[in-house]
């Protein structure tokens, strides 16, 4: 059976590509499947396939020049050719909420033979939404067992030059709005600098390097003290796999900094490092965040998410919600179960071509 994974080949070399692609590709080679990770052959030659396996559809555009009419008319070909479609949930619309991006995400969607969830919280909604349709659940793997790896928790600040007797609050990924930025100083401006620190290794600050433009490298040059004198660190690089348990293991709370989200694979990284983790009561990050007993805020209420937060350091003090959030991941998380799930239903989709209109809701 071949799968096609329409994504540009570099994300199974690239370590800033997306990881969860590399993931999906192995382990369904791992189960027999034979797996091209190419964007261009979903454009060139599908035919050859058996199943169409989504992830993201800006992907198949390599994120640029999106365009709607031609990815509907490729689906429903495929669809007439009797080739699978599915779709892993993601997201529930762009990033950057772009008008033709979110249309691609509703085509996708409407057009697919099975869509992959990664919570329960979009299992439910797009059971509604979609009802023709197999819906299906295998949460987002824990790529690391941070917490096997028994690093020590002050030699990975000392690796980090972070300070080893200060409360750390991890602020990892991308940040994808102005809003996010705001949200994080807010909640720096309101916790004390003495006891706490923040590590944002993706804070933007601008650039130095402004060429004339000495207005936009004095504002880089405040940003950059301001965030100092605030003990708001930042790296201003991209991190390493090999360095991410460092991350997770140097802080003592994970704060997920989205307002808006579905998924989010800062997540699964601090179950697996055994950190307790404070996120937005939203999609699938609130349910699972609920589910272990961590603090979840509402993301357009400054008040409730310092209050949040400051309850997150205080459980901190103790392992438990660390421990329960560990025993989950292994429980749902690990990668074998996340490849035997997908891999199944890959192979219940491909010999039962009749079906449409079922779900599994491996959740419960």
């Amino acid at each position: 059976m071949k799968v096609l994974i329409p994504c540009p080949k570099d994300y199974l070399s690239s370590n800033k590509r997306n990881p969860f692609v590399r993931f999906i590709y192995n382990g369904l080679i791992e189960n027999g499947f034979e797996v091209v990770c190419d964007h261009h052959e979903l454009w060139n030659d599908p035919l050859c396939y058996d199943a169409i396996f989504f992830q993201w559809p800006e992907a198949a555009f390599d994120w640029t020049d999106f365009d709607v009419l031609k990815i509907e008319q490729k689906l429903i070909d495929l669809r007439n050719k009797n080739i699978r479609i599915i779709a892993t949930c993601h997201n529930l619309h762009s990033h950057n909420d772009n008008e033709d991006a979110n249309k691609l995400y509703d085509i996708l969607y409407s057009h697919s033979d099975a869509i992959h969830h990664l919570g329960y919280y979009s299992f439910e909604m797009f059971k509604a939404k979609y009802p023709n349709c197999h819906h299906f659940i295998s949460q987002h793997p824990i790529f690391y067992d941070i917490k096997a790896m028994k690093l020590d928790k002050t030699e990975c600040r000392d690796r980090l030059r972070l300070p080893a007797n200060k409360k750390t609050i991890l602020s990892f990924g991308e940040f994808r709005s102005d809003e996010e930025i705001r949200l994080l100083v807010s909640l720096r401006k309101r916790i004390s600098c003495k006891n706490v620190i923040i590590l944002a290794p993706r804070l933007p600050t601008g650039s130095i390097r402004n060429g004339l433009r000495i207005d936009k490298t004095i504002k880089c040059i405040r940003t950059r003290a301001d965030y100092w004198l605030k003990k708001i660190y930042y790296k201003k690089v991209f991190i390493d796999d090999d360095m991410i348990p460092y991350y997770f293991t140097a802080c003592d709370v994970v704060f997920i900094q989205r307002k808006d989200i579905l998924n989010s694979g800062n997540l699964p990284l601090a179950f697996s490092a055994g950190r307790i983790v404070v996120g937005p009561d939203r999609g699938n990050v609130g349910d699972i965040l609920k589910k272990c007993g961590n603090p979840c805020f509402d993301p357009n209420d400054t008040s409730d998410v310092i209050n949040k937060t400051e309850l997150a350091l205080e459980l901190s003090k103790s392992d438990d919600i660390g421990i329960k959030n560990y025993n989950y991941a292994h429980k749902y998380m690990k990668p074998h179960i996340t490849n035997e799930i997908i891999s199944k239903t890959i192979t219940y989709l491909l010999t039962n071509k009749n079906v449409r209109a079922i779900s599994d809701n491996s959740m419960k």
